[in-house]
């Protein structure tokens, strides 16, 4: 009875996470030299979040091999383009990891913006004391009526995706995290101030209140204003009903989700124009959405 429950025993013998955040347990039952021995096979799928939705679809569209024509023709600006070598980051599924404006343009732009490199400080214009700062589902190099640009996107697939809470600071931060959290509330209220100059009142950005969509504005500016131009594309993915309770249906309804959401923290009439800067650099905001059967 003992060896017959011995030869039942088994045990893992092979974890493996592949490209698309699916694990994989490989197990065996019965010992080597038994008359029966069964291979199980187990994938533990990752949290929902990880891979499904906006983060799974933009994915998706890397995986294209036409992914850049697709996207250009979403955005459908005759003045974008995307480069020779467009460099997106993340990279499809079988590169996955995300990254920050500053630290792209350091690896995969380095040298194009010397003057803009020096003054972004490899992101310690925005935390000064080291630490994270906001990662975007995809960034690309672009032109932008011929100039060298940047392409960032916030994608999303379901209405409980937008963030509208503020950045908050812990009773107990450090030193550090309190300088950061000051200087980057004085980032944002300049970038505030000066969209506002440039294109008319209705910003008023606050580290309080929508600080996912304020981070990607205040990006916006300070990447311009140092002489970068750029364009931030909210993409929504629709007909994902996955989310059947706040799923995005179509363009129109993506076009009002986005216009509820603004509504008091950038004007209405800020997305679809562009606003070029004294420096030759551009601010571009585009609302585009994609259907997931176009994948």
């Amino acid at each position: 009875m003992a060896e017959e429950q011995k030869q039942n025993e088994f045990e893992p013998q092979v974890v493996s996470l592949d490209a698309h955040g699916k694990l994989n347990v490989t197990c065996d039952f019965g010992a080597p030299n038994a008359e029966r021995s069964v291979r199980l096979s187990v994938d533990v799928l990752p949290l929902e979040s990880e891979f499904r939705g906006s983060r799974k679809h933009i994915l998706d569209l890397l995986a294209a091999p036409d992914w850049a024509k697709k996207l250009n023709h979403i955005m459908g600006v005759n003045e974008i383009d995307f480069a020779t070598d467009p460099r997106p980051i993340p990279g499809g599924h079988a590169s996955v990891v995300e990254t920050d404006l500053d630290e792209y343009i350091h690896k995969c732009r380095k040298g194009i913006w010397p003057k803009a490199e020096e003054e972004l400080k490899r992101g310690k214009w925005w935390a000064p004391n080291g630490g994270t700062r906001p990662q975007m589902d995809l960034i690309s190099s672009i032109s932008v009526l011929g100039k060298d640009g940047l392409l960032f996107v916030e994608a999303k697939a379901h209405e409980g995706e937008l963030d509208w809470g503020g950045k908050p600071l812990a009773d107990d931060a450090s030193e550090g995290s309190q300088g950061n959290h000051a200087n980057i509330g004085r980032q944002i209220a300049l970038a505030s101030k000066e969209l506002n100059a440039l294109c008319g009142s209705g910003f008023n950005l606050s580290i309080k209140s929508h600080y996912q969509l304020v981070n990607r504005l205040t990006y916006l500016w300070k990447l311009a204003s140092v002489g970068i131009p750029v364009v931030l594309v909210y993409l929504g993915f629709t007909s994902e009903t996955y989310f059947r309770a706040d799923y995005l249906h179509d363009e129109r309804h993506w076009q009002r989700v986005m216009g509820g959401y603004m509504q008091g923290t950038a004007p209405h009439s800020f997305p679809e124009k562009r606003y070029d800067l004294p420096n030759g650099a551009s601010v571009h905001m585009l609302i585009r959405s994609m259907n997931i059967s176009d994948l």
